[in-house]
């Protein structure tokens, strides 16, 4: 593969810190190396001044799909969380469905829930946020019964 630096650019991302462990041989030294030797070679190693307004619009959507994740599952977890734990009854009888459930580890539903989201024609930013709320309802519910 022969790659043209005038049409390609490198764009990479580092959330090492100035630590003395990145500075002593880790991530963040890595990165830096890689992204001098990509520039001695001609390629655009950095991200252009244009892009930053392109990438902080990413992280602020990516913020807001995770908090409304946690809003969606708080909506739900939180009520049925409080009506479990006043209740041993309803404890008794519910407990084992929500053990059982919830000993899916998420990840593992992922494939099968972005299938089913693509059939629905669910665009993929809306359905990160159910894979999300896939993942953070367990956590809340059991942290709200006990």
């Amino acid at each position: 593969m022969n790659l043209d630096p005038r049409a390609t650019t490198f764009v990479v991302l580092s959330f090492e810190g100035p630590d003395a462990y990145s500075q002593a041989g880790g991530l963040g030294v890595r990165v830096r190396g890689l992204t001098r030797a990509l520039a001695r070679l001609g390629y655009l190693a950095g991200l252009p001044r244009a892009d930053w307004g392109t990438l902080a619009g990413a992280a602020g959507l990516t913020f807001l799909r995770v908090m409304s994740a946690v809003a969606l599952s708080t909506l739900w977890a939180l009520p049925v969380g409080i009506w479990i734990g006043k209740s041993p009854r309803v404890a008794r009888t519910l407990a084992p469905v929500i053990q059982l459930l919830a000993s899916f580890p998420a990840p593992m539903l992922f494939p099968i829930v972005l299938l089913l989201l693509d059939w629905l024609g669910v665009p993929l930013g809306v359905g990160a946020i159910a894979l999300m709320v896939l993942s953070a309802q367990w956590y809340i519910l059991f942290n709200v019964i006990s």
